[in-house]
């Protein structure tokens, strides 16, 4: 069995972009986060007591922090550094259990005459 805690859609604003206007202004972009728990016991599905799990309000606010100090010019280094500062902070909210993630940073309607979401993954599965 497999369980998965999923943030989804979570609106975070950043500097994103790699053209001059994009450079200077906040952009909205969407977070989806997934954690797997693959073939364990995962003592919060047991014991119903928050600190046996992830807070998703303080990852959450994780999330907030990690983006407040930052500049990107391109999605994907976004990603990869979001995957890499949730790889350390998810590993010191649970101890005990085998953890995968997944995380896809989406920009939605990058173009200025086309409709359309551009999104980017950093995942173990």
């Amino acid at each position: 069995m497999i369980r998965q805690l999923n943030l989804s859609d979570y609106e975070v604003y950043c500097v994103l972009g790699n053209n001059p206007d994009e450079k200077n202004h906040q952009r909205k972009i969407l977070i989806n986060v997934a954690i797997r728990i693959p073939n364990a016991v995962y003592p919060a599905c047991i014991s119903d007591q928050l600190d046996q799990t992830v807070c998703y309000a303080d990852m959450a606010n994780f999330i907030d922090g990690v983006f407040a100090k930052k500049k990107f010019n391109l999605l994907e280094k976004a990603s990869q550094f979001l995957y890499d500062e949730l790889f350390i902070y998810l590993r010191r909210c649970i101890t005990d259990v085998h953890l995968q993630q997944r995380v896809e940073i989406r920009k939605p309607s990058p173009f200025h005459d086309r409709r359309g979401d551009v999104s980017f993954v950093c995942s173990d599965w």
